[in-house]
């Protein structure tokens, strides 16, 4: 909650290439899985064990910046350009 990131696992369903394709990304968020720092989510991977933890942890904040030798930002190139969270409940 405080840097307003949104933690995406992969899964045999779904794969770890599924939090760079799209353009917009919507998410919806009970508010009974709000967190409130980043130590309350790495501690339940802590707890389950490393043989146990997923191929992929993503922590999605928005569209990604990077820039050339020259500073030429560029913003949006991995990932998705625009993050939206909606919570429920």
């Amino acid at each position: 909650a405080y840097t307003g990131s949104v933690a995406v696992l992969s899964s045999p369903e779904k794969g770890r290439a599924v939090s760079l394709l799209p353009t917009a990304l919507i998410i919806l968020l009970p508010v009974e899985r709000l967190r409130t720092r980043l130590g309350e989510i790495l501690s339940r991977f802590d707890e389950i064990g490393r043989e146990q933890l997923p191929a992929g942890i993503h922590f999605i904040t928005g569209p990604s910046r990077s820039s050339d030798i020259e500073n030429d930002l560029t913003i949006g190139v991995h990932g998705p350009g625009i993050v939206y969270t909606l919570l429920v409940g």
